[in-house]
Order: structure tokens, then sequence, then C-alpha cells
């Protein structure tokens, strides 16, 4: 019997911003990185740099875009950083069953893309958690809150998640 393709999705949380979630999200979208956030995300970029990642994909807000504009230099990526909706911000119920009713259909079409690759994907923290949700992962995966600058690896076996386990580069002193 042939073993499927191992596929790794590193669902980064954006780095440090200069204030907190509002949930007015004409507001919320004008959050940027802190200098700590730039420095997470470089941490981060050079800890992935490691995996040899073959895209990057951020949602489209100017904290994630920054997040993973500054982990793509720092692992050498030459791809261009690929923005999607499915990766946005939580702000209202209408949002939230969007991510777990389209989550699962996102990470199936970056593993029909990415086949036995690695591939970064940098979010919020609401999206990080309906999605470890709507994928299955165990409650003990899902407790453990994301903080700004760390990450997930999920890691599929063809299309069928397997595993999740958080990742603390981008906060190591």
């Amino acid at each position: 019997m042939k073993e499927p393709l191992q596929t790794v999705v590193f669902l980064v949380r954006h780095g440090e911003t200069d204030f907190a979630y509002v949930s007015d999200k004409n507001i919320d979208a004008t959050r940027v990185l802190t200098e700590k956030g730039i420095s997470q995300c470089q941490r981060n970029g050079q800890y992935l740099a490691d995996f040899a990642p073959v895209a990057i994909y951020a949602s489209p807000l100017k904290r994630t875009v920054q997040s993973a504009q500054e982990i793509k230099r720092s692992t050498g990526m030459t791809a261009k950083v690929i923005t999607d909706d499915n990766l946005l911000e939580v702000y209202d119920n209408a949002r939230w069953e969007a991510v777990n009713k389209n989550i699962p259909a996102f990470f199936e079409e970056i593993i029909d893309k990415h086949a036995g690759s690695q591939v970064i994907c940098v979010t919020h923290l609401d999206v990080a958690v309906g999605a470890l949700r709507a994928l299955g992962a165990a409650r003990m995966e899902i407790a453990s809150i994301c903080q700004m600058g760390e990450m997930y690896r999920l890691v599929f076996a063809g299309k069928t998640f397997v595993q999740a386990t958080k990742l603390m580069p981008g906060n190591s002193n």
C-alpha cells in the first residue's frame, strides 16, 4: 500500500501589535506590528527556514501581511505572499460560521497545490482556534492559547489531518 504524502502547514499567529483587538473591523484593520512583533516574526522565519517552506499565505489585514513579509524575509523565501480571506479575522457570528465551514476546504486546496511540502499561513487567534476545531484537533491541542507570534504545526497525511503541535520560536529569548 502506498503511503500518502505528508504536508505540513505552519499556522502562525501574527506578531505583537500596537493595540489590542477591537470588534470594529475598520479600527482593528489599522493595527500594525510593534518592534517586538517584528522581532517575533523574524525569529519565526529563522526557525521555519530549516523546513524549506514553498508558499506563504496571509490574512489580508496589515498586521498579518507585515508578519508574513518579515517571516518570508527571514526564511529567505522568494515566493510571493498570497493573501486569502479564509484567514481573515473574526468580527461577528457570520464570519465565525464561515471559518468553521470553509477552513477545511481551504486546507484541502493548500494540500492540492503543495502536497508533500511545508506551507506557512499567517492568521489571527480566532481563525487558528476555529481551524483546529474544524479539523478535529484534540481538546488539549486547542486549549493552549496561541499567543501573538506563536504557531501550530499542522500535519496532514494526504488530506487527512493527523496532528497539531504548538510551537513558540517567536517568543523565545
